[in-house]
């Protein structure tokens, strides 16, 4: 029955998907059908999910249905950046772009990638690990991170670019609400945990709690260089560090820009509370928090790094490919997506340090019963 959930969840997605891609391909519906197709999916999928789920489970966690439609959506955009990048005959990519032109954009289309790909994953990976009665909690807390970064950098840039803005961009921005409530559930439905009285020594005799502090402190320093860079700070030293390490920044579609006014706005805030749950060890809610952090710089630095070597990017505003500016653009941007994720796997680790991050309601299967033949008679089996 596991099985039986996640493959036939797969299935209804790409049946889903498959039939909206045919009816478009074959002129069957024309744009307004297309988005018509595409809300009447949305609802149709989580509900095809219950059914999956009536058959064997009782009280399903809503947090799946969360998953099931954003995996489904994942599945979507995966779709159409494989349209834009000419691997499939286009169908529902000029759709797409007539109500969404941003996504024709470098970032865009990364952003495509890494949602039809690590976010479907992501998805799928806590409905799997949920019938199979495993912790999904710390999945779900990177996806949540993940998901909302997306929309933190996507919806600015939408916003405020110059393509005129349609009603369905305000009704699509809606979905922002549903993964920030997703994450809401998971953080006040953690695992209750008794105050640690243990007596831990100064943060100079933790050499691995000291290198992350050291980090995070850097990585201060870090995104409060790069807002300046976008708010065209006079200052020398920034304008060369653009220029000669990260002309991105500069980038027309405003997607950098935005991503570092998220790096400074909120990151910076998450590096504060982390240097002092570092330095004050026993904060219990730093295991939830590196996780949605390693998902959220998980995406940033994706889409950032990848964006920026994008073919759809001018080649000016490109990274250096030799010299002291690639070193440089490389070793920030790969520290950046490392080390959040090294520090996630170090808080799972020790839990009187950070907390515990596992689940805690696991899902509840319907009691099967086995029929066993003896003296020719069915004795019932409870298993």
């Amino acid at each position: 029955m596991d099985l039986f959930v996640v493959i036939g969840l797969i299935l209804v997605q790409v049946a889903s998907y498959s039939t909206l891609y045919g009816l478009v391909k074959f002129s069957l519906i024309g744009s307004k059908g297309f988005l018509i197709g595409s809300y009447v999916s949305v609802i149709a999928v989580p509900f095809l999910t219950y059914l999956l789920f009536r058959r064997g489970f009782r009280n399903v966690d809503p947090l799946m249905y969360v998953f099931s439609i954003f995996s489904w959506a994942g599945l979507l955009n995966l779709g159409i950046v494989l349209e834009l990048d000419g691997f499939i005959p286009k169908a529902l990519a000029p759709f797409t772009l007539e109500y969404l032109p941003f996504l024709k954009t470098a970032h865009g289309a990364v952003y495509l990638y890494w949602d039809g790909v690590v976010n479907f994953l992501l998805g799928i990976g806590c409905i799997a690990l949920y019938t199979y009665r495993e912790t999904h909690r710390e999945v779900g807390l990177y996806w949540a991170g993940s998901v909302l970064n997306g929309y933190a950098v996507l919806l600015p840039a939408y916003f405020t670019g110059k393509d005129e803005i349609g009603w369905t961009l305000f009704a699509d921005s809606t979905f922002c609400v549903i993964p920030l409530l997703a994450l809401i559930n998971m953080i006040h439905n953690r695992t209750i945990q008794a105050r640690t009285f243990i007596k831990f020594p100064p943060l100079w005799k933790r050499p691995v709690d000291l290198i992350f502090f050291l980090y995070f402190f850097v990585a201060m320093q870090i995104a409060v260089i790069r807002a300046l860079a976008i708010h065209g700070a006079n200052v020398p030293i920034i304008k060369q560090y653009v220029k000669s390490a990260e002309p991105y920044l500069a980038d027309p579609s405003g997607a950098p820009k935005f991503q570092m006014l998220t790096y400074d706005y909120l990151y910076v805030c998450y590096y504060i509370f982390a240097m002092y749950g570092l330095w004050s060890p026993g904060q219990h809610w730093m295991g939830d928090f590196s996780l949605v952090h390693a998902g959220a710089a998980g995406q940033a630095q994706f889409t950032y790094m990848a964006g920026a070597l994008n073919s759809r990017t001018s080649k000016s505003l490109r990274p250096p490919s030799g010299g002291k500016g690639a070193i440089i653009f490389w070793a920030v941007n790969g520290i950046l997506f490392v080390m959040p994720h090294l520090f996630a796997l170090f808080t799972q680790r020790d839990t009187e340090k950070f907390g515990r991050t596992q689940t805690i309601d696991f899902a509840s299967p319907v009691r099967k019963y086995v029929y066993k033949f003896k003296e020719t008679r069915y004795e019932r089996k409870v298993e």
